[in-house]
């Protein structure tokens, strides 16, 4: 019964921050969250969540995959967004997550 609320509570705090950052393309944003969760590129404790007045109920990794990512926040200590956006310059035409891009293409590169 507890994983059961575990599961739950973690769901609704992915939904839940996907309304609140007003995220146009869901199906998008689940793939590339689940590829990030997978792939452990991402600090919870290190990426700075703006809004401290939400901070249980909205998930940091959707504010990331929604907003932070185009603000220049950085997923963890090791990867300069900004860096890795102005060497690969696709990931800003084609509006490209760089930490995404950097698991699928740029760790082979």
């Amino acid at each position: 019964m507890h994983r059961i609320r575990i599961v739950i509570r973690k769901t609704y705090k992915l939904f839940y921050s996907m309304v609140r950052f007003r995220v146009t393309k869901p199906l998008r944003l689940l793939r590339d969250y689940r590829l990030i969760r997978r792939s452990g590129l991402f600090d919870p404790y290190f990426y700075p969540i703006i809004d401290n007045d939400h901070i249980d109920s909205l998930d940091p990794l959707v504010h990331y995959l929604a907003v932070g990512f185009s603000e220049d926040c950085n997923p963890n200590p090791l990867f300069d967004n900004r860096y890795y956006r102005r060497s690969n310059p696709d990931t800003v035409s084609r509006d490209i997550n760089p930490l995404v891009h950097y698991i699928i293409l740029g760790s082979k590169a």
